[in-house]
Formats: C-alpha cells, sequence, structure tokens
C-alpha cells in the first residue's frame, strides 16, 4: 500500500484507489470510484495467512582475499556448467556475517579467513525473482588445509588475476562477484563494527 502522493493501491487486485484528502477540519474526503471494501477485504485475508506477506530474502557472505594482485575464487559446477564465485555462502542459523564468512572460505576453499573490513551490503534479484543479499568483506588468508575436503560441488580453488576474472565474463556466478572486486580496488572500506549483534 502506497500512501504517498495519496495513493493507495490493491496488488492483488491489480487495482489502483486514487483519494484526494481535504484538511482534517473539512470533515470531508473525497473519492473517485474507490472501493475501499475490497481492499480492506483483502488486508484481512493476508492477515489471515501471514505466509502470503512474507518476504524472505537470501543473506549470503563473501570473502575478497587479495594477493600479489591476484584474488581467491572459487570454481564450481552448478546444473552441468563451470562458474566462478568469491568463496561465499549463506548465512546459517545462530552466527553473525563475520562468523559466517569465515566458515564459508574454509568450507570451499580450505583457506583461513581472517576479515579486516566490509566492503558492502549489496542487494541483487536473480533472474528467477530471487533476491539476495549479501555482505562482502575484505581480509587475509593466513594459513592453508591442502588435504581438507571442499564443499560438494567446489572443483578448486583458483587465485586469478582482475583481468582473468574479466574475461570470464557469463561464468562469473553473479554481477555481483566483480563489482565487489571493484569497490575493493577503489579503496572502499567500512568497519567491522558497523555489524553488530546484541
Amino acid at each position: 500500500m502506497k500512501r504517498d502522493g495519496f495513493r493507495m493501491g490493491c496488488a492483488a487486485q491489480r487495482k489502483v484507489y486514487a483519494v484526494n484528502f481535504e484538511p482534517a477540519e473539512s470533515g470531508r474526503i473525497h473519492h473517485h470510484n474507490v472501493n475501499f471494501v475490497e481492499a480492506v477485504c483483502h488486508t484481512s485475508r493476508n492477515r489471515e495467512n501471514p505466509a502470503a506477506m512474507r518476504f524472505t530474502p537470501h543473506v549470503t557472505v563473501a570473502a575478497i582475499a587479495e594477493d600479489a594482485g591476484r584474488f581467491l575464487m572459487v570454481r564450481e559446477r552448478i546444473d552441468g556448467h563451470v562458474r566462478y564465485n568469491q568463496p561465499a555462502g549463506h548465512l546459517e542459523q545462530g552466527e553473525s556475517l563475520h562468523e559466517a564468512v569465515v566458515r564459508e572460505t574454509l568450507e570451499e576453499t580450505a583457506w583461513h579467513f581472517r576479515p579486516q573490513a566490509l566492503i558492502g551490503l549489496y542487494r541483487w534479484i536473480a533472474p528467477d525473482g530471487t533476491t539476495f543479499l549479501r555482505a562482502t568483506f575484505s581480509g587475509q588468508v593466513e594459513r592453508h588445509d591442502p588435504a581438507r575436503s571442499l564443499d560438494a560441488g567446489i572443483e578448486a580453488a583458483e587465485w586469478l588475476s582482475l583481468d582473468q576474472i574479466r574475461a570470464l565474463g557469463d561464468a562469473l556466478r553473479s554481477p555481483l562477484v566483480l563489482r565487489c572486486i571493484e569497490d575493493y580496488r577503489a579503496g572502499i572500506r567500512h568497519p567491522l563494527e558497523l555489524l553488530q549483534d546484541p
């Protein structure tokens, strides 16, 4: 429902109701072809079924680790296609974003990652309509466990230059892969203290 500009809508009915409000002291409301009963009933039905109004974006984390001009990347196979991404994955219940990026980097690359800054929070809507909210961190990897098994679907962890990453084109998992690296190279850094877990 949108109130600015005195416009109220009912999404399910695909109708927009225009209402012109006079000052409160007039005691009058002029309306044109407004079916408030229909809108109110629709709202009541949604209240009876909270799932109809629930919006649950996918919260993910990603790590940017650079060494001598090369970036730690993950080569994975998705639906038979090779895709490249930073070490990244979903936030799990009970963990902080900081803990999530450390865990995901270890699980996907066998590198121990130490976050040093937050690059940004990025919203991306996938072609299928799924909304992702991604927290991207920069930091350093401190040691490698080569004997550690990687997550299912991960083929290898690779160190690639920016030119090599740009050349991957459609093989990048999402537009956020390159965007986050470019923001990192532009010097964007936010303190980790921005993320609080009261």
